[in-house]
């Protein structure tokens, strides 16, 4: 992966995820003294292995990131005015469309991997 920057690594790398196989990439991804953010949500017993001298030899950092730390019940509804008024994409990100009688599907199909974005309407 570092290949992308001269061998050198990123500044900040982003695991979206949340498998403990990503979130080994992406802190292998980062150079020395970089930081890898943990924005995906790893199931409770997901395990993330790598050797522990590794972050004090290349001073790095990993970070876990809930809701970019922030705070949902004021920013949700912020969001949701900015996305009323046109100054806020999302529609470009739904991978697929659900009905409300196609939900259980939906919901398995987020189980099973196979569609993250996907929204129900009703």
């Amino acid at each position: 992966m570092k290949e992308l920057t001269g061998g050198l690594g990123a500044d900040y790398g982003f695991e979206a995820i949340g498998l403990g196989e990503t979130i080994v990439q992406t802190y292998a991804s980062v150079r020395k003294g970089g930081t890898a953010v943990v924005i995906g949500v790893p199931k409770m017993d997901a395990i993330a292995s790598f050797p522990a001298a590794m972050m004090w030899m290349e001073e790095k950092a990993i970070l876990g990131s809930a809701y970019g730390s922030g705070a949902p019940k004021n920013d949700i509804p912020k969001l949701i005015k900015l996305y009323q008024r046109g100054r806020l994409k999302l529609d470009e990100l739904i991978t697929q469309t659900y009905s409300i009688d196609d939900a259980a599907r939906a919901f398995e199909d987020l189980k099973k991997g196979i569609n993250a974005r996907g929204v129900i309407i009703l």
